[in-house]
């Protein structure tokens, strides 16, 4: 996808609602209310008639009494690909900012841009600063031109964090010591943060280090304050970054083991208190579900017999399961039962009218968790034929099959062997071919990519030809960091475990 100058193309980009949402807090300095103010100008201005982007940054530079040019910072967000990273040395009270492109290092992939940008790759970046010493963040600039800004702090600050509620659309990269500091809080006392502090913290950490800019020792130890902590969000990201080692371990039993090991000791105060009940506010409802899926997954065994335990009594008596807790307790009885059960969530799935849409698609999604691969390759074969599952679910077949380390190779060798039919149906316009194209993404060898970059080279992607390329530099960026940073991971995790 090139960069494009519409705002209605920028929009349908992922990174859309974030960018909306930083320039919202921006504009907050002008007046809690400048961005409805600019907003009703443009309708106002331009109602019946054709607009550019221009025109909307310029009504929000109106609203800011032209104090600020909203074209100059946007243009820099707007108009080339990816974002930044900030990174913050500090020497007593002086912080010093720089800012660079965010890409895999020079020494893992090739960070050569894949076009050209006038910026030079360089951002408008709205610096929010809070500290020990601030209740109230500080608010500054990172512009293109600068080649660094200094900012002071007071006297005695403890730790400071960059991008506060994380308004910011980039990632922080502090100096060593100051992630110790960060770290040493967190685990004194995580709540000095806010929750989406605490998120950010996790996940910069994390794609740092997976991208070879951090050690990886540095995020494997801030996560260990993890067993503290009681809230979603923060383990909602934790569990995105951290669920990527099981990928790259897959095919390593020792090292997966270990690593199994080390997440199960984050859960372990969680899974004290956590049972099969759907008690509590939506996002103790949302968290329970996301710690016994994992824990499911590590194969934790009263998690698992307590689930199977209540898929039989749904199966066999007709017991009502709680809605959020279904998805956790079929793929139990699926996963860990018999093959029988299989064929029952199969029957209800197919055959019974007064299932709803919503639950089909759990059913579905249990069934793709078999050991079983004569089931697996049955569902597989299912999900071409549109009187068993429906044609726009054939993705989610393909991910959520790929997704098991199991399953992985089958999917593979399906989407190789069915490529016909799959590309004639989905190729033009579907949402869900450039997802089947990601099928292999879960792979994490040399072998691998180069298998899956021949087979893509010959073939007519369509609508899927960047998505193959993402998928490239997905199992690339495995490849890189099991090469360059697993001996670093295994010695941190046989240390800690």
């Amino acid at each position: 996808m090139k960069p494009t100058s519409t705002f209605c193309g920028f929009l349908k980009n992922c990174q859309g609602a974030s960018i909306i949402r930083m320039m919202d807090h921006f504009l907050q300095q002008y007046g809690e209310d400048t961005i409805q103010h600019g907003l009703q100008q443009y309708l106002i201005s331009h109602k019946y008639g054709n607009a550019k982007t221009n025109d909307l940054w310029d009504a929000m530079t109106k609203a800011t009494d032209k104090k600020l040019n909203v074209s100059d910072v946007m243009s820099t967000w707007t108009d080339q690909m990816g974002y930044p990273v900030v990174r913050v040395k500090r020497q007593g009270n002086k912080l010093t900012l720089t800012q660079n492109r965010f890409t895999f290092s020079n020494a893992t992939l090739d960070a050569t841009p894949e076009f050209k940008s006038t910026f030079n790759y360089k951002w408008h970046i709205p610096i929010t600063l809070f500290t020990s010493k601030n209740d109230n963040p500080v608010n500054s600039w990172l512009k293109p031109t600068d080649k660094s800004v200094t900012l002071d702090i007071r006297d005695g600050t403890k730790w400071f964090k960059l991008n506060h509620n994380q308004v910011g659309f980039y990632r922080v990269n502090y100096d060593s010591q100051t992630w110790q500091t960060l770290i040493e809080q967190l685990k004194t006392d995580h709540t000095v943060f806010n929750v989406t502090d605490r998120c950010n913290l996790i996940d910069d950490a994390f794609n740092l280090a997976v991208a070879g800019h951090l050690n990886p020792k540095t995020a494997f130890h801030l996560s260990t304050y993890l067993k503290k902590e009681r809230e979603y969000l923060p383990w909602r990201s934790a569990v995105g970054n951290l669920d990527y080692f099981l990928e790259i371990f897959r095919d390593d039993y020792d090292s997966l083991e270990l690593f199994k090991k080390f997440y199960m000791s984050l859960m372990e105060n969680l899974l004290k208190d956590i049972k099969l009940e759907d008690t509590g506010e939506m996002f103790d409802k949302y968290l329970r579900s996301l710690i016994l899926h994992r824990a499911l997954m590590m194969e934790d065994k009263k998690i698992v017999n307590d689930a199977k335990a209540a898929f039989a009594d749904w199966k066999n008596n007709g017991k009502v399961l709680p809605v959020n807790l279904r998805s956790v307790i079929y793929k139990a009885g699926i996963k860990f039962g018999s093959n029988s059960n299989w064929d029952y969530i199969w029957e209800v799935y197919h055959n019974n009218s007064s299932v709803s849409p919503s639950e089909k698609q759990r059913l579905l999604v249990a069934m793709t968790t078999t050991k079983n691969t004569d089931l697996l390759r049955r569902l597989l074969q299912y999900s071409i034929d549109s009187t068993k599952i429906r044609s726009q679910d054939t993705g989610t077949v393909l991910r959520y099959i790929s997704s098991d380390a199991g399953g992985t190779e089958l999917a593979w060798h399906f989407l190789k062997k069915h490529w016909d039919i799959l590309s004639k149906r989905y190729n033009i316009g579907s949402m869900s071919w450039p997802r089947i194209i990601k099928i292999p993404s879960r792979f994490s060898t040399q072998f691998e990519h180069d298998e899956v970059k021949a087979f893509y080279a010959n073939k007519n992607l369509g609508s899927g030809t960047r998505a193959a390329k993402q998928v490239l530099e997905m199992i690339k960026s495995k490849v890189c960091f099991l090469k360059y940073s697993k001996s670093t991971v295994i010695e941190w995790l046989t240390s800690h475990v």
